[in-house]
C-alpha cells in the first residue's frame, strides 16, 4: 500500500479515538478541558450520507448554530436514497464537514483478516481520493462502517493521512428520546467528557437503519442541546479536534512572581510537533477573589464566568500572561 504517516500531533490521536476524562494538577491558573470552561463538549456525526442528510438535518442544524460531520460512501453516492456530490459540495461550502466512510461501506476488520490489501486500499486510499476529486476537499476523518476497527486498522488509516473518527459515540435510535439524550448529557457534563452524537438520519419511510421517522423528533434533540450549551460545547467536529490537539500540546509555565503579580507562559511543550495554525486556548482562574486583572501579550482581558462560577479568559499559544494581585490591605 502506498502511504507515508503524515504528522499528526500523538495526542489528538488519542483524543480523536477516547473521549476520555481531562485532569490536571490544581494550579492558580490553568487551561481548561474544553472551551469557555465549560465541562463538557460533544459533536454531531451523521454516518451513511442520505438525501435526508443533506435536506432536513442540515438546514435544522443550521437554524440552531450548528454544523455536523458527514460521513459518505463513494460508491453510493447518487443512487437510491443516498446524497449526490453536488449536495457534498454545497455542505462543504456551508461550513459543515464531509468524512469518508470507505468507498463500499464494507466490513474493514474483514478485509484485513483475508488479506485482501487491494480492497483495503480501494476502500481506503482511493476513497479519499475521489472525495477529493470530487469535492475539492480531502476528507481528514475516516469512519469505519460497522465500528469495525482495530489497532492495525487505526495505524493504516492514519498511514492514509486520514484520522479514525472518535470511536465512542451515542447512537441515537428511532425511539431515543430528548429525556434519553438529556440524561446521557448529565454523564457527559459529571464526568467532564468530549463525545460524539452519532445519527443515521430522518427517514419518514424507515427504510434506513434506526432512523428517526419525524423530523420534528430530530428538532427536538437539537432544542435540548441548545438549553445544554450552558455546560456543554458543542463544536465542528475538527474544530473540537483542533482545541483538544492544542490543549494537550502546550505548557502553562510561571516564569516571574512577585507579591503584586505572577507571569505565565503558554507555549508548546518541547516533545510534542505542534498542531497546524495555532490557535487559542480557554485559561481559568482558581483564585479569581484574589486577582485584579489579567493582561495577555500587555493587553488588559475581560474575564467571563461560567454558569458554575468558573472565571475564564482566553489567550493565544505563544502569549506572555500576567495575573495582578489585589492589595491585601
Amino acid at each position: 500500500m502506498r502511504g507515508g504517516v503524515l504528522g499528526r500531533v500523538a495526542a489528538a490521536q488519542l483524543l480523536l479515538q477516547g473521549g476520555g476524562v481531562f485532569s490536571q494538577p490544581a494550579a492558580e491558573l490553568a487551561v481548561s478541558a474544553y472551551p469557555d470552561a465549560k465541562p463538557g463538549m460533544v459533536c454531531l456525526t451523521f454516518d451513511d450520507g442520505t438525501k435526508d442528510h443533506y435536506a432536513l438535518a442540515a438546514p435544522l442544524l443550521e437554524r440552531y448554530g450548528y454544523r455536523g460531520i458527514f460521513s459518505i460512501v463513494p460508491d453510493l453516492m447518487g443512487h437510491g436514497r443516498y446524497m449526490g456530490w453536488g449536495n457534498a459540495r454545497t455542505l462543504l461550502a456551508r461550513g459543515h464537514e464531509i468524512a469518508n466512510h470507505s468507498m463500499s461501506h464494507a466490513n474493514m476488520v474483514r478485509l484485513l483478516e483475508a488479506g485482501d490489501t487491494n480492497e483495503l486500499q480501494r476502500q481506503i486510499w482511493d476513497s479519499a481520493d475521489l472525495i477529493e476529486e470530487r469535492t475539492g476537499v480531502r476528507p481528514w476523518v475516516f469512519c469505519f462502517p460497522y465500528t469495525a476497527l482495530n489497532e492495525d486498522l487505526n495505524a493504516i488509516v492514519r498511514e492514509s493521512g486520514q484520522e479514525p473518527m472518535l470511536r465512542l459515540r451515542f447512537v441515537f435510535l428511532h425511539d431515543t428520546s430528548p429525556a434519553d439524550l438529556d440524561a446521557y448529557l448529565d454523564t457527559v457534563v459529571e464526568n467532564r467528557l468530549y463525545k460524539g452524537l452519532l445519527f443515521h438520519g430522518v427517514d419518514p419511510h424507515g427504510e434506513a437503519w434506526e432512523t428517526f421517522r419525524d423530523p420534528g423528533a430530530f428538532e427536538a434533540m437539537l432544542k435540548v442541546l441548545k438549553v445544554r450549551e450552558a455546560d456543554l460545547h458543542v463544536g465542528g467536529y475538527t474544530e473540537n479536534a483542533h482545541y483538544l490537539a492544542l490543549r494537550d500540546a502546550v505548557s502553562l509555565a510561571k516564569v516571574e512572581d512577585s507579591a503584586t503579580y505572577s507571569i505565565y507562559r503558554l507555549a508548546f511543550r518541547s516533545d510534542v510537533v505542534p498542531p497546524p495554525g495555532g490557535g487559542w486556548l480557554t485559561l481559568e482562574l482558581a483564585h479569581p477573589d484574589r486577582i485584579s486583572g489579567v493582561r495577555v501579550r500587555g493587553q488588559p482581558v475581560l474575564l467571563k464566568q461560567s454558569v458554575r462560577g468558573t472565571v475564564y479568559f482566553k489567550a493565544t499559544v505563544g502569549s506572555t500572561i500576567t495575573l495582578l494581585r489585589r492589595s491585601e490591605q
